[in-house]
C-alpha cells in the first residue's frame, strides 16, 4: 500500500516522479483539501502586483486547465502502478458542501461562497478581496467522476462522509456496487445534509477493473443470513457510523428485523466488541434485563475482519430528546433500568470494601494511570485518600454497565426501552457508579462551551451543589449498594478514575494534552479538595 502525505504539493507527475513499477501497488490513498491533487504552482502561491498583473490573474483560464491536466496525470500515473485488482482511495472535500451554503468560509480562499461560484468569478472575487488568485482545489461529485474517467479508471464507488474526511463519523453509500448497501431516507434538513451533491466530503474508490469477488460487507451479510437461516440476499445495510472508540457501526435489516453490525479498527475495540457480545448472550438468561438489551444474532470473521451482529433496540436515543426542562422526568425510568441491571442487589449482605475487591476497583486502575502518566507521587496521595474514605466501608458489589449515559440508552416517552454498548461491563463492581455516570453525563451535556473536566467534577463532587432530584436519585442507588451517601465525594473521583482508566488503551493514553486535562488535573483537584 502506498499512502501519499495529506495535501501533497505535486508540481509535475511523471514516471521519474513516482518510480514504482507497473502493476506493483495494491492500494493508494490520496487525502487532502486545499492543494490536494493540485499540480499548479502559479495559483494561490503569490500575490499579484500592479494593474496588469491583476487583470491577467482575473481570467486564469490556462491556470485552471493546467491544474486539471496535472490532476489527471497524477491519477493516470497511479493507475499505471496499481495491480489488476488494485484500488485508489480518495478522501477529499466537496465543492458544494452544505456548510458553504450557510456561509462557512472556503478554506482555499478564506472567503465565503467562493467554492460555490464559477471558477472565473471566484478568482476575480478572491483577487479583489485579498489580492491573491483563487486556488481551485475542491470539486463537485460530477467533477470527480470526470477526472477519474479521463484518467482511465473504469470502476468507481462513491460514499459521502460527514462531518469531514479527516475524522468522519458517518459513511453514506451513494454509488456502491451490489445490492447490500442502500441509502436510508432522510427528512427535513437532513435531506440536504445527506444529499449526494451537498455532503461535506467523499470517499471515492476507483480501480482499473470491477472487483471479481464480493465485498467484505456483502460477505458479512451472507454470513449473518446463514446464521439466521434467512433467505439469501435478504439483508441490506443502510448506514455506517464510526465511533470515537475506533468501532464501525453498521445499521441494516434482514427481512423485517433491524440489526446492528459492529466491526473493530484496533485490538482495544475488538476486545470491547467481544465482551459486549458475550454479555448479550448471558443477558438472555436474566429475565429483568432480557427485554432491555439487544439480542445477539451472529458473529464471524471475513478476511480477518471480525464482526458481531445484534438486534436493534426500539426507541430513540435519550441524548436526542433530553434537555434541561425534562431531565427530572426521565429519572424514574432511569432508576427502573438500573434496578433491572441488578434486580437482586439489595438481598445480598454488605461486605467490607477491602482485599481483592478494593484492589480490582481502586488500586488496579490507579496503577494503570501511574504507569501511563508517570505521576507516582500524585497517585500515592490518591491511594491514601481512597483508603481513608472507602476502604472497609460496607458495600454490595454487582453488575456495572460502565458507560451508562444518554448515548447508550433508548426511550419511548419517559420509559427506558433499551440499554446498548456493554463493552465496558464488569461483574463484582460498584453498581452505584452507573448512577454517577448518568448524572455526570448530564452535567457534561449542559455545561457551557469549553467547560473543563475539573469544572464538571467540582460541580458534581459536593453533595449540596446537586439538584434535589439528583440527590434523591443517587441516594437510592447508594443505599441499594449498601453504601453511605456520605461517601459521595470519594465515589465521584473513583467513578472518573475508572472511566478514564478504561480509555488508556485507546487514544487517551497517547494524547499528553488529554491526559493532563482529563486525568492529572482531576486527580490534583481530588487531593486539593480533600485537604481543603
Amino acid at each position: 500500500m502506498l499512502r501519499l502525505p495529506p495535501e501533497p504539493r505535486v508540481t509535475s507527475v511523471d514516471r521519474e516522479c513516482l518510480t514504482f513499477p507497473d502493476g506493483s501497488i495494491d492500494c493508494v490513498v490520496l487525502q487532502g483539501e486545499c492543494g490536494a491533487m493540485d499540480g499548479s504552482r502559479d495559483a494561490g502561491e503569490q500575490t499579484t502586483s500592479g494593474v496588469v498583473g491583476t487583470l491577467k490573474s482575473l481570467v486564469p483560464l490556462r491556470s485552471f486547465r493546467a491544474q486539471r491536466k496535472a490532476r489527471v496525470r497524477l491519477l493516470a500515473e497511479i493507475r499505471r502502478m496499481l495491480k489488476p485488482d488494485g484500488q485508489i482511495v480518495i478522501l477529499v472535500g466537496n465543492r458544494y458542501d452544505h456548510g458553504y451554503l450557510r456561509g462557512r468560509r472556503d478554506p482555499c480562499s478564506g472567503l465565503r461562497f467562493t467554492s460555490l461560484l464559477p471558477r472565473l468569478i471566484a478568482n476575480a472575487y478572491s483577487i479583489l478581496a485579498t489580492g491573491k488568485t483563487y486556488r481551485a482545489c475542491t470539486h463537485s461529485l460530477g467533477d470527480y467522476h470526470r477526472l477519474l474517467r479521463d484518467a482511465g479508471y473504469t470502476s468507481l464507488e462513491i460514499c459521502g462522509l460527514t462531518p469531514d474526511f479527516i475524522r468522519p463519523t458517518e459513511l453514506i453509500p451513494f454509488g456502491v456496487r451490489g445490492q447490500t448497501w442502500r441509502v436510508a431516507p432522510s427528512r427535513g434538513l437532513h435531506r440536504i445534509r445527506r444529499n449526494r451533491h451537498f455532503v461535506p466530503a467523499y470517499a471515492i474508490i476507483a480501480s482499473n477493473t470491477a472487483p471479481a469477488r464480493a465485498s467484505i460487507a456483502e460477505e458479512i451479510a451472507r454470513g449473518i443470513e446463514g446464521a439466521l437461516h434467512a433467505n439469501p440476499d435478504s439483508s441490506t445495510f443502510s448506514a455506517f457510523r464510526i465511533t470515537g472508540k475506533n468501532k464501525g457501526i453498521v445499521s441494516g435489516e434482514i427481512g423485517d428485523r433491524s440489526i446492528i453490525v459492529k466491526v473493530a479498527f484496533d485490538e482495544a475495540a475488538e476486545s470491547g466488541n467481544r465482551r459486549n457480545y458475550q454479555f448479550l448472550e448471558r443477558a438472555q438468561q436474566i429475565p429483568e434485563l432480557r427485554d432491555l438489551v439487544p439480542r445477539p444474532v451472529a458473529t464471524g470473521s471475513v478476511r480477518g475482519v471480525r464482526y458481531y451482529a445484534e438486534t436493534a433496540v426500539r426507541g430513540t436515543l435519550l441524548d436526542a430528546v433530553l434537555n434541561a426542562d425534562n431531565a427530572s422526568s426521565y429519572l424514574t425510568g432511569i432508576s427502573a433500568a438500573l434496578r433491572a441491571i441488578n434486580p437482586h442487589l439489595p438481598e445480598r449482605p454488605p461486605q467490607p470494601f477491602a482485599g481483592d475487591a478494593f484492589r480490582r476497583q481502586v488500586l488496579s486502575p490507579l496503577d494503570r494511570i501511574a504507569q501511563t502518566t508517570g505521576r507516582h507521587s500524585l497517585i500515592e496521595n490518591v491511594r491514601a485518600l481512597f483508603r481513608s474514605h472507602l476502604e472497609n466501608k460496607p458495600l454490595r458489589l454487582g453488575l456495572v454497565h460502565g458507560d451508562f449515559c444518554g448515548s447508550n440508552i433508548t426511550v419511548v416517552g419517559f420509559t427506558v426501552t433499551g440499554i446498548i454498548d456493554w463493552e465496558d461491563t464488569r461483574d463484582g463492581g460498584i453498581a452505584a457508579l452507573d448512577a454517577l455516570n448518568y448524572v455526570e453525563a448530564l452535567h457534561r451535556i449542559w455545561g457551557r462551551r469549553g467547560v473543563t473536566t475539573v469544572e464538571i467534577l467540582s460541580g458534581l463532587d459536593e453533595w449540596g451543589s446537586l439538584a434535589s432530584a439528583e440527590q434523591q436519585f443517587l441516594e437510592e442507588h447508594y443505599l441499594r449498594c449498601g453504601m453511605d451517601p456520605m461517601c459521595h465525594f470519594a465515589l465521584t473521583y473513583l467513578y472518573w478514575i475508572r472511566h478514564v482508566a478504561d480509555q488508556l488503551d485507546g487514544g487517551l493514553g497517547n494524547d499528553p494534552q488529554a491526559l493532563e486535562e482529563r486525568v492529572v488535573r482531576p486527580l490534583e483537584q481530588f487531593v486539593a479538595r480533600a485537604h481543603a
